[in-house]
């Protein structure tokens, strides 16, 4: 049985228990390897971790974020594991959050000084005593020179059916661009059982909207033209994925905040509000791409009466069906960017 290492630099990337919590695109890539019968390990990367170590697996998916991050917690074993096998096959990196660019003005940051990869600002982080250490830190720097400069290696990130691959290299280096994979994991969590559930379970929705980010300027747009209120997805950072199914399930609408210019960046709530027949609004410059369902704006939902909500859902979850890869095209796809085949 081959193995597979999933790690990384910030908690989504690296926990499992931060995934069963609020899923991410690594706990679903680990989904997907478990079910094709893969023994994967998902934890925090650690600067111990050496050529040997790393050795025992076929491929280590390494998940990079803006290291001058506050959620990058794990960033000096994330750059470690980086800087032990960038000359390795093996390593397959992955971004998993809007706006990579941010990526490198942390890297270009810390390249111009490098002393304050360890300044007095990151003592709490994971291993921030080890990586003082000359040679740790020579290493760690080492990494950053490599992601600043060098050709990546493999480097994933999650695609939504509608995504412009030339919009999201554009947001990072050409070092990097050339690097990008495109992976659509969403057959893996839409699902026309959920669906029909919540059909059965005939809850009571509300005249509201459940809103991916209430402080984004989309979001404020949009909620100054509609008579329904907004409520936020997320009610601080212990909330987990079933209290936001189950404010879905509940509500009128989903309202899905583009990342400025940069556009639609993939969530699962996407699939969540989907899977709770629960019609959702977006830049529809974006997804209306797919279908026509997908060009709603929030005002022209609100005016529809509930059952034809429901209708608009599932219309939408079937243009959304229709431009996804089926499972065995997800895992084949993965199992060939990780060299498992």
């Amino acid at each position: 049985m081959k193995k597979v290492l999933v790690t990384g630099m910030t908690s989504s990337q690296s926990s499992s228990r931060a995934n069963l919590r609020t899923l991410q695109f690594s706990g679903v890539l680990v989904d997907i390897l478990e079910k094709a019968g893969y023994d994967v390990t998902h934890e925090p990367p650690s600067v111990e971790w050496d050529t040997a170590f790393l050795d025992e697996y076929d491929a280590v998916v390494a998940g990079v974020s803006p290291i001058t991050s506050v959620s990058a917690n794990y960033a000096y074993g994330g750059l470690s594991v980086i800087d032990v096998l960038k000359d390795s096959d093996k390593l397959i990196m992955f971004i998993d959050a809007p706006a990579p660019h941010q990526i490198f003005s942390s890297l270009r940051a810390i390249s111009t000084v490098p002393d304050n990869i360890v300044k007095q600002f990151y003592s709490s982080r994971r291993e921030y005593f080890e990586a003082k250490r000359p040679g740790v830190k020579n290493r760690l720097l080492s990494a950053v020179d490599y992601l600043l400069n060098d050709n990546w290696k493999t480097c994933l990130y999650p695609e939504l059916p509608w995504n412009n691959h030339y919009k999201v290299c554009a947001q990072v280096q050409d070092n990097a661009a050339k690097a990008l994979k495109p992976v659509n994991v969403d057959s893996y969590i839409v699902s026309d059982a959920a669906a029909t559930a919540a059909v059965e379970k005939a809850i009571v929705k509300k005249h509201v909207w459940v809103a991916s980010d209430v402080t984004s300027s989309w979001t404020k747009r949009v909620a100054a033209t509609s008579k329904f209120p907004f409520t936020a997805a997320k009610d601080g950072y212990k909330s987990t994925d079933a209290s936001l199914k189950t404010k879905l399930e509940g509500s009128s609408g989903a309202a899905i905040s583009p990342h400025g210019r940069d556009g639609s960046w993939w969530t699962p709530m996407f699939a969540y509000a989907m899977n709770t027949i629960t019609p959702v609004v977006t830049d529809w410059r974006d997804s209306g791409a797919i279908g026509d369902a997908w060009n709603y704006i929030a005002s022209a939902v609100e005016d529809l009466d509930p059952f034809d909500r429901i209708d608009l859902s599932f219309s939408q979850k079937e243009q959304y069906a229709d431009k996804i890869p089926d499972r065995s095209t997800v895992l084949q796809t993965l199992e060939t960017h990780l060299q498992l085949q």
